[in-house]
């Protein structure tokens, strides 16, 4: 997952080429390929952080976003956010922690830097705010590239379970005011990057239009899965993708690189895919729960998104150019 400017001035540069020419053969399709390696070689990632970034604008562009992102997000986010939620409801705790999946969405802010790198139009829409941390993340990436995000919510926590769910979940868990996840974007994020949309998205996301080149999708429901696909999937731009949360590593990814029944979000999707016949394939992330999808892929296709590598480089960034003693 290198982006297109980099890739260009790697192409550009004979003794480059040779070093990395295999890592950066790309054909027409920006997700997937016929043929990737992903073996565990890191030489690109540390030619980028101890010598590309000194010589290649297009290299010292992409490592300011991801230290911009980690610098200016992930430190306020720490700091305003981390704190125990006394209003959580969820029986086994799940809705305690005020952060939800913030480690997570490094992957999806990159991948995002990736896409609007080979020019793939359209916008963001989150689809579950709870406190605010996902939506402060994603309104600082979708302001860096010049996109808006569409962050849509009840605001009232999670709906009644319907036929279909798995109840692990009951109403009202993971509520997060409309107020709240205002507040903490203007203090963690880009506030006037986002438009909220507010309601069930059965309802809130009806007729929904304007393009996207990324839906995320954390509404931890298979009902709400359903309700957000059935109404916003065909804003989808070529080369769009979704990223969900709620695909384990071990529960929701067949061995023929696609989704299996595991969780509900995973069921969901499975049975949206069947239904519209979209194909598609998928990967773990590397990071808690959160999965890529990429839909309307052919036969003998390959996800480029290799977790190691992109974890790798977000690590050197950390270590190499912010001084951190750990990843965090």
């Amino acid at each position: 997952m290198y982006p297109f400017d980099i890739i260009n001035s790697i192409q550009q540069d004979e003794n480059l080429r040779t070093m990395f020419g295999p890592r950066i053969n790309y054909n027409n399709y920006v997700n997937v390929a016929r043929e990737v390696s992903h073996e565990a070689d890191f030489r690109l990632e540390d030619w980028m952080i101890a010598t590309g970034r000194f010589s290649y604008p297009s290299v010292a562009r992409y490592l300011d976003y991801l230290v911009r992102l980690n610098e200016t997000v992930y430190y306020k986010l720490l700091k305003e956010m981390s704190r125990y939620n006394d209003e959580g409801s969820h029986v086994h705790g799940d809705d305690r922690n005020t952060l939800g999946v913030m480690n997570g969405l490094f992957p999806l802010a990159g991948y995002l830097y990736y896409l609007d790198s080979f020019h793939i139009k359209g916008d963001i829409l989150e689809c579950g705010c709870f406190k605010g941390c996902s939506t402060s993340v994603l309104s600082w990436a979708a302001n860096a590239l010049g996109r808006r995000l569409y962050a849509a919510d009840s605001f009232e926590g999670l709906p009644e379970p319907e036929e279909g769910d798995t109840r692990y979940y009951s109403k009202g868990n993971f509520k997060g005011r409309l107020d709240e996840v205002q507040s903490a974007v203007a203090r963690c994020g880009a506030p006037w990057a986002v438009e909220y949309v507010v309601g069930w998205y059965k309802e809130s996301l009806k007729g929904w239009a304007k393009p996207l080149m990324c839906i995320w999708i954390d509404v931890d429901l298979y009902s709400s899965t359903l309700s957000v696909l059935e109404n916003s999937f065909f804003a989808l731009q070529p080369g769009g993708v979704l990223f969900v949360d709620g695909l384990a590593a071990e529960r929701d990814y067949s061995t023929d690189g696609g989704l299996k029944v595991g969780a509900d979000e995973s069921r969901a999707m499975l049975e949206y895919f069947s239904k519209h016949k979209v194909s598609h394939l998928a990967k773990y992330s590397g990071v808690d729960n959160l999965g890529l999808v990429i839909p309307h892929t052919q036969s003998g296709d390959v996800i480029r998104f290799s977790p190691a590598h992109f974890n790798y480089l977000l690590g050197l960034v950390r270590t190499k150019i912010l001084g951190w003693s750990s990843q965090g």
